[in-house]
């Protein structure tokens, strides 16, 4: 170090206990603070994860048009009751996460993202459930999909799901219940959840003829 730091160590360490305490904070306050911000952040990280509620069903609505929090909260409220207590909490819901192209700004990288999204969710077998909006009804009934998915169902024809979405008109919604994946054959867990998205559908719309 140079002769001026040694110096100014020097002094510091001179100071009263006081002085010296605000002579650290002047000086290294971005060193103290950083470390901090950081502890906290994992901290809130955790806390979330520990208090975050076990769904028994969660489920991504993708769509390109715009669908509020204030939509997905009507439709989880509107889904939930056709679900059954999978955790035997006492309680049936369904948990929405949303992703839309909309909410990117339709711009050229938001809509990548979000279609990046769908493929790796519908690869990586991570929702039992999918919602659709129509511009990804078109793709979810393509080849590249068809084996990976049961035939899906309009939840927009149902009167009080329209009511709570109000969609522009020619716009609908679908219910889209993944297959059991041929690696999942042997995966209880997964086979679980199928089955109960399959009996929500059920709840939802009937048995299949």
């Amino acid at each position: 170090m140079d002769r001026q730091t040694a110096e100014a160590r020097e002094s510091a360490k001179k100071l009263p206990f006081g002085k010296k305490i605000s002579h650290i904070w002047m000086y290294y306050k971005g060193w103290i603070i950083a470390p901090l911000i950081f502890l906290l952040a994992i901290g809130y990280t955790v806390y979330e994860i520990k208090s975050r509620l076990d769904y028994d069903i969660e489920a991504t609505f993708f769509s390109e048009v715009f669908i509020s929090e204030e939509q997905i909260a009507g439709l989880e409220k509107y889904l939930s009751q056709f679900v059954e207590d999978r955790n035997g909490d006492g309680e049936t819901n369904i948990k929405l996460f949303s992703a839309s192209v909309a909410m990117m700004d339709n711009e050229i990288e938001g809509a990548m993202a979000i279609n990046t999204k769908f493929s790796t969710n519908m690869a990586a077998g991570s929702d039992s459930v999918i919602l659709v909006d129509s511009a990804f009804y078109e793709i979810i009934i393509q080849d590249a999909y068809v084996q990976a998915i049961e035939t899906p169902q309009e939840l927009t024809a149902i009167p009080e799901v329209q009511e709570i979405l109000k969609l522009p008109e020619g716009e609908q919604v679908y219910w889209v219940t993944r297959a059991v994946y041929q690696d999942e054959q042997d995966d209880a867990e997964a086979i679980f959840r199928h089955d109960m998205a399959q009996k929500t559908e059920e709840n939802i719309f009937g048995s299949r003829q």
